[in-house]
């Protein structure tokens, strides 16, 4: 992941300080989505891929088409 901390990893050890930080009186003692992170794990690699063919088309001079019929609607 080129240094990067898998997104579980991350994911969890952030849920780990919220617990851990002293923030006040009007913090909330409910922590959630402990597998929310898992919910996306699909969508983080896709977006991997998509970055690596964005690389991969600029690296050869290649040109992209995209097509936003439709987007937003």
């Amino acid at each position: 992941m080129d240094g990067l901390k898998s997104p579980s990893i991350f994911y969890y050890q952030t849920t780990l300080k919220t617990v851990l930080a002293e923030i006040g009186p009007y913090r909330s003692t409910l922590i959630g989505h402990m597998t929310l992170v898992q919910n996306f794990s699909d969508v983080i690699s896709l977006k991997r891929l998509i970055n690596e063919i964005f690389a991969a088309i600029n690296k050869r001079g290649y040109e992209f088409d995209y097509n936003g019929t439709g987007f937003g609607s």
